[in-house]
C-alpha cells in the first residue's frame, strides 16, 4: 500500500469517527437520521478534497470516487424514502379500511336488532289480530236479537207459569229452546213446559216434556226433578206400576237431592199399589 493511500484510509476512519454515534435502544433510528449523516459525510469529503495536496492526483482520484459513491447512496435513501412512504400509505389505507369495515359491522348490527324489533313488533299485532278474528267470529256466531236478552224471555215465561198463564207460557218457553237450545237455562225451560201442561192438566203431553228434559240434559240438576215429576204425571194417569218404578229409581239415585225423600215417601204410600201394577 502507498504512503498516500494509506493518508487517505487513515482519513476516512476519521470520518467514520466524526460521524454521529449509533442510536440507543432508547432512541429509534428514522430515514431523516441516515440521509442527514449522508449530508455530512458527504460535506465533510468534499472539505478533504479541496484541502488535499492538488500534487497528489492518487489522492483527489479516490476522493471523487467516494463522492460518486454519494449519489448512489442518494438515491437508494430517496428509492428507501419511496418505499417507506408506500409502506405508510398503505398502512394508513389499511387503517382506513379497518374503520371503515367497523362501522358497516356496526351498522349491520343495528340492521339486525332493529329486524328482530320488528319482528316482535309482528308477533304481537299477529297475536291481537288473532284475538280480534275471535272476537268478530264470536259476534257474528251470536243470534242477531232486535228484541229482549235470551235472559229477560226466559224470566218473562217463567213468571208466566207461576201466575197461571200456561197457555201464554208454553209458546215463550218453546220458542226460547228453539232459538237458544245452548243456553244454560235450556234444561230449566223445558221442564217448565212438562210443569205447565202438568198444571193443565194434559199429562201426556207432561210426560213428553219431562222425557224430552232427561234425555236432552242427562248431567243437568232437572234431571232428578224431571224424573219425580214424570213419576206424579204417571200416577195421574193411573200408571202406579210405572210411577213407582221411577220413585224407586229416584229414591236411590238421587237421595241427596230434595227429590229423593219425596220419591221415598211417594213408595211409602203406595205400597199395595206398587206390588200390583197398573190400576
Amino acid at each position: 500500500m502507498s504512503k498516500t493511500s494509506g493518508l487517505l484510509l487513515v482519513s476516512i476512519v476519521a470520518v467514520a469517527l466524526m460521524a454521529p454515534p449509533a442510536p440507543s435502544q432508547s432512541r429509534k433510528l428514522t430515514l431523516e437520521d441516515v440521509a442527514t449523516d449522508v449530508i455530512n459525510l458527504r460535506s465533510y469529503v468534499k472539505d478533504m478534497r479541496e484541502n488535499a495536496d492538488a500534487k497528489n492526483a492518487e489522492t483527489k482520484a479516490l476522493l471523487e470516487q467516494i463522492l460518486a459513491r454519494f449519489s448512489t447512496i442518494d438515491s437508494s435513501v430517496h428509492s428507501l424514502g419511496g418505499a417507506l412512504g408506500s409502506i405508510k400509505t398503505a398502512d394508513e389505507k389499511s387503517a382506513r379500511d379497518i374503520e371503515s369495515a367497523k362501522s358497516d359491522l356496526a351498522a349491520i348490527r343495528t340492521s339486525v336488532d332493529s329486524l328482530r324489533k320488528l319482528e316482535e313488533t309482528l308477533t304481537n299485532i299477529n297475536s291481537k289480530l288473532e284475538g280480534l278474528k275471535r272476537q268478530i267470529d264470536d259476534i257474528q256466531n251470536t243470534p242477531t236479537t232486535t228484541g229482549p236478552t235470551p235472559k229477560q224471555v226466559f224470566s218473562e215465561a217463567s213468571l208466566l207459569v207461576q201466575q197461571g198463564f200456561y197457555d201464554l207460557a208454553i209458546p215463550d218457553l218453546k220458542e226460547f229452546l228453539n232459538t237458544y237450545p245452548r243456553d244454560s237455562r235450556a234444561p230449566a225451560a223445558q221442564l217448565l213446559v212438562g210443569n205447565a201442561y202438568f198444571a193443565k192438566g194434559e199429562f201426556d203431553k207432561a210426560v213428553v216434556a219431562y222425557d224430552e228434559t232427561i234425555q236432552k240434559y242427562p248431567e243437568s240438576d232437572t234431571r232428578c226433578t224431571a224424573l219425580y215429576k214424570k213419576g206424579q204425571t204417571l200416577a195421574q194417569l193411573k200408571q202406579t206400576a210405572e210411577a213407582n218404578k221411577i220413585y224407586q229409581s229416584v229414591a236411590k239415585d238421587c237421595a241427596n237431592t230434595v227429590e229423593g225423600p219425596l220419591a221415598a215417601g211417594e213408595l211409602k204410600r203406595t205400597p199395595a199399589r206398587g206390588g200390583r201394577g197398573n190400576n
